[in-house]
């Protein structure tokens, strides 16, 4: 449960801001970071807050990502999820699968999405390396992960969407969800 006031911290996250100088005319950067109790590990991919989080911005992104695709992206993610493919046997599964999401959301050309995706993707990055996905798992997000290339390539904006959703959480409510989204 979030916390409503200041000393009330999110038990999941806290939230912290990192504001730049106006000078450097850069914008201010919200992220995440978990907050586990010592010698606890964080859920798989930050548990439903952060699932929910990723659907928000992952599902449009996905979207927007295959109705105009650039050879470029499309290249940028086959080379993405052959390198997952290769670090996923040496477990080190983290940075391939960072590069992976961050190409969709370059793939969107919005500069805002992608900043929003990089501060949910250091907090995915953090939960892949604290608790490792089992073999299996990664086989399953490989299939996944090349799906959605290929519905990005095929520019299916309709068929990119399911497969970032079944990607994200394949419960059947999300599927009825996007369904309904179609």
């Amino acid at each position: 449960m979030i916390g409503t006031g200041v000393e009330g911290a999110s038990e999941v996250t806290r939230m912290h801001r990192q504001t730049a100088s106006e000078e450097d005319g850069e914008i201010g950067e919200m992220s995440a970071r978990p907050a586990v109790a010592a010698g606890e590990r964080p859920p798989l991919l930050g548990g439903g807050a952060l699932v929910e989080a990723r659907l928000a911005i992952e599902l449009p992104a996905a979207r927007s990502a295959a109705t105009e695709p650039e050879l470029a992206t499309i290249d940028h993610l086959r080379r993405a999820l052959a390198s997952m493919r290769a670090a996923s046997h040496r477990g080190e599964l983290a940075g391939p699968y960072v590069d992976f999401h961050l190409g969709v959301a370059r793939a969107t050309r919005n500069p805002v999405l992608e900043a929003c995706f990089s501060v949910l993707l250091r907090r995915i990055a953090a939960s892949i390396e604290a608790d490792p996905p089992t073999s299996q798992r990664v086989r399953g997000w490989l299939d996944q992960h090349d799906v959605l290339v290929r519905r990005i390539a095929a520019r299916d904006p309709r068929g990119a969407t399911v497969a970032m959703a079944m990607h994200l959480d394949p419960q059947e409510h999300y599927r009825r969800l996007v369904r309904d989204l179609g």
